[in-house]
């Protein structure tokens, strides 16, 4: 008779028996059946966690639907008058648009018989892009302006 001894979680275990493999095939089996009732455990605590979800989500819809009854009267729509409504209030609304605001500034420079020379429109504190028109600027004298006009006036 042979006797084994079989340590499990700080525990000993004493088998006794004639033939160790018969010991092997047995353990093996008590191993798959602790598998088998493993997962049919958790299966277990899974169908029951499903059903409490189940019931709390009806629950909470029963809740929610509180006092809306299946019976409430129909309601019928006209589809071109509320087309037409939809299309007024889309053409009574007001759509403000902002356009970048350019400042310009008018430049006249007469001679001296007060004879208009030259006209030039800028940007507000822009530049004069043509050459003779800056040469006639920078020689002229400075009268007055008014509004966005400033007048010159060359001396021949």
């Amino acid at each position: 008779m042979t006797f084994v001894v079989i340590y499990s979680k700080g525990k000993q275990i004493i088998f006794g028996g004639h033939n160790l493999r018969s010991f092997k095939k047995n353990h093996k089996k008590s191993k798959h059946t602790v598998m088998k009732e493993s997962i049919k455990s958790q299966r277990k605590w899974s169908a029951i966690a499903a059903l409490f979800l189940a019931v709390v989500v009806t629950f909470m819809a029963a809740i929610q639907s509180y006092g809306v009854t299946s019976s409430e009267e129909l309601i019928v729509y006209d589809v071109k008058s509320s087309l037409d409504r939809a299309y007024e209030e889309v053409i009574e609304e007001e759509f403000e648009v902002e356009l970048p605001v350019v400042e310009t500034e008018t430049i006249k420079i007469f001679d001296t018989k007060n004879t208009l020379i030259l006209t030039v429109v800028k940007e507000k504190n822009g530049i004069v892009k043509d050459e003779e028109a800056q040469k006639m600027l920078n020689t002229a004298e400075y009268l007055g302006a008014y509004s966005n006009t400033t007048i010159y006036q060359i001396s021949e």
